[in-house]
């Protein structure tokens, strides 16, 4: 493993964090997901959404201390041809 290559705990940490970010969305007021998923006979499945914005979970994120580099390698975000990285 390279430096750039975080751990196996570091990688589950932050899909953890970013599953915790997704879930959280979903259970706002208004929110949609639940209503569509019932729907289509998916009720009690536990979802997430992404709301609108191309690094609203990478910038929080950023905010629980990973960086830009380990949210690439997780699979979190990718980096724009300009070298922003957004989720």
């Amino acid at each position: 493993m390279d430096e750039q290559t975080p751990s196996r705990d570091r990688v589950l940490a932050i899909n953890d964090a970013a599953w915790s970010w997704l879930r959280y969305h979903a259970r706002q007021p208004g929110d949609w997901t639940r209503e569509y998923l019932t729907s289509r006979g998916l009720g009690g499945v536990d979802a997430g959404y992404a709301p609108p914005g191309s690094a609203r979970c990478v910038s929080t994120l950023r905010r629980r201390g990973f960086t830009d580099d380990e949210l690439v390698a997780a699979g979190i975000a990718t980096r724009t041809p300009t070298g922003r990285v957004v989720d």
